[in-house]
């Protein structure tokens, strides 16, 4: 089953799917581009509004390996069943919880938490509380929060945050506290790093202090 437009709460939701309501429409614009002088619209065009773009909101509930394409997730919970991988393309995501059996592949995602039974492909994240995040790392935008995963970082963006006793292979850091970890290689444009080991990279500014620098 799947649902590409309504609201729900305080529900225990089992195997659905949330849908994309603008699937195969190629040709999206939002209002922040609009009114661009180099938007160019056409007769098929959906104009998306901050508000509107999120059509499915989902408030307060339990979801079971249920995929999602897209919606506005607000304080929920997201349970896979051993066997089985629920992923989540896109979306709005507040608050919630994801506990076992999800790929993330995308989306916004603020004060939240990832236990380490799920994996993160890519996305966005920023958590003004400073949860500690333990899923597996691959790719995407880390704007705030603690990063303590066991996995380690393995490519994106670190804009500011913690980075504290996990191993960073590679990326770019914009800015943000290191400590305790070993840096193997990537782009420091600036950060702060404390008890660190640099194997290997480019480290343009910030401070290092009380490590070891290897390459």
């Amino acid at each position: 089953m799947k649902i590409t437009q309504g609201v729900l709460k305080y529900c225990n939701i089992h195997g659905l799917k949330f849908d994309d309501k603008y699937f195969g429409i190629k040709s999206i614009i939002t209002t922040d581009n609009y009114n661009s002088s180099s938007t160019t619209t056409s007769p098929t065009s959906t104009v998306l509004s901050e508000d509107s773009s999120n059509y499915n909101r989902i408030e307060k509930c339990n979801l079971y390996n249920c995929d999602v394409e897209n919606g506005k997730f607000l304080n929920c919970e997201f349970i896979g069943h051993s066997g089985f991988t629920s992923y989540i393309n896109d979306g709005y995501f507040s608050g919630c919880t994801f506990l076992s059996g999800y790929t993330i592949n995308g989306g916004k995602f603020y004060d939240c938490v990832v236990y380490e039974d799920n994996v993160w492909e890519n996305g966005f994240w920023d958590n003004v509380d400073g949860a500690d995040f333990y899923a597996a790392w691959h790719n995407g935008v880390w704007n705030r929060g603690n990063f303590t995963s066991v996995y380690g970082w393995s490519g994106g963006t670190f804009n500011s945050g913690t980075f504290k006793s996990a191993n960073w292979y590679n990326g770019t850091a914009n800015g943000g506290t290191f400590s305790g970890t070993t840096w193997h290689h990537g782009l420091v444009r600036y950060a702060n790093f404390i008890n660190t080991n640099f194997e290997n990279g480019v480290f343009n500014k910030g401070s290092f202090t009380k490590g070891n620098w290897n390459g």
